[in-house]
């Protein structure tokens, strides 16, 4: 219900912004897609044992997202707050955390301790 309160602006909702019959066309489009894309697969032919790893819900909006910004759509997009504007720049404040910066930690030595096995 909060969906459409927001796309209508009605109560304490902003609305979302763009054309409303656009928003209602793209809406209803990737809800469609949503539950036809399992029958499509089937219907083209995809093994069940591959078609049952292939999120609709995930495929149907990374879709719709990516068709949007194509055609620069005058819809709004999900804003997930901070963005990363290269691998690199990913990489440094993401990946390289999980390895360790010492270099004295990263021997062979020091990786491998755990699994040394001492007999007397």
């Amino acid at each position: 219900m909060t969906v459409i309160k927001r796309l209508f602006g009605w109560g304490d909702k902003t609305q979302i912004a763009g054309s409303l019959t656009t928003n209602i066309l793209i809406g209803l489009a990737t809800l469609a897609a949503i539950y036809l894309l399992p029958f499509v697969l089937k219907k083209v032919g995809v093994p069940d044992r591959i078609r049952k790893f292939i999120p609709s819900m995930f495929v149907t909006i990374v879709l719709a997202t990516v068709l949007t910004t194509i055609f620069k759509t005058d819809v709004e997009h999900v804003s997930l707050g901070n963005t990363i504007g290269s691998f690199s720049e990913f990489f440094s404040q993401t990946i390289s955390l999980y390895f360790p910066q010492d270099q004295g930690l990263s021997t062979f030595e020091v990786l491998n301790r755990p699994f040394h096995l001492h007999f007397n």
